[in-house]
């Protein structure tokens, strides 16, 4: 007589597990981190490129996280956009004030 299998044959043979949801979908511990993402982020990342870059090329000696700021918080009153620069060396005029809103006016409506 055969010993009897440690394991039943039907253990040994069942398919190899696949992942939830398929490729391409994360699991609930990924999602954890890029929930509040989601939930505050007001504009999508080519909005948020587009001003970056507008903002990059009506004030290039700006330094660039600055430029990152606005894109961030879209600031629509002037104080807003002072309040921004406040710690920069570099001295907005009211003129490049009215650019900034200018700029995040055209590119984001809320």
């Amino acid at each position: 007589m055969a010993p009897a299998p440690l394991i039943p044959l039907a253990w040994r043979t069942s398919p190899p597990a696949k992942a939830p949801g398929g490729p391409g979908v994360l699991t609930y511990e990924p999602q954890l981190p890029l929930a509040p993402a989601r939930r505050f982020a007001r504009v999508d990342a080519k909005v948020a490129h587009a001003v970056v870059a507008a903002i990059k090329k009506a004030l290039p000696d700006l330094e660039p996280k600055f430029a990152v700021r606005v894109a961030d918080l879209l600031p629509q009153h002037a104080d807003d956009v002072r309040a921004l620069f406040q710690k920069s060396r570099h001295n907005l005029s009211d003129a490049d004030v009215e650019r900034v809103i200018a700029i995040v006016d055209e590119n984001y409506t809320p």
